[in-house]
């Protein structure tokens, strides 16, 4: 998996984890109409749902946390490779469609390229950033 796959890799499994995470909060939400004042409901902390939802929902927000401090140190990474090209439009275009995640385009637009030659620069332009790799 070359960098810019593993960038995009890591801000997906950021965008699941988010998810995960509300799914869980809407979960809990559910679980707080549950009234605890009726004789008939005997619990101990240990088996509260709440609170192992509100446990889970704060392990699941601490792994968000790492995937984001992942995401944002290789994305650190990706920028500074791509500024260690030569400064070009090709340089540029990585920075549009990898680091501010245009689609191709927008980039095309605002480099007023047609959208066949933008994705053939583009080609060019990771091709040129890998060999910087090696």
């Amino acid at each position: 998996m070359n960098d810019f796959e593993e960038l995009k890799h890591l801000k997906q499994q950021c965008e699941n984890q988010e998810e995960h995470i509300e799914q869980l909060r809407s979960i809990l939400d559910g679980l707080s109409g549950i009234r605890y004042d009726k004789e008939a409901v005997q619990c101990s902390m240990d088996g509260d749902p709440m609170l192992a939802k509100i446990c889970r929902i704060e392990d699941e927000e601490k792994k968000l946390t790492d995937l984001i401090v992942k995401y944002a140190r290789h994305r650190i990474k990706v920028a500074q490779k791509i500024n260690q090209m030569e400064l070009s439009k090709r340089q540029h275009l990585l920075r549009m469609y990898y680091l501010d995640e245009w689609c191709i385009e927008t980039c095309a637009n605002s480099l007023k390229w047609s959208v066949e030659y933008t994705r053939k620069e583009l080609r060019k332009a990771v091709r040129e950033y890998l060999q910087l790799s090696t």
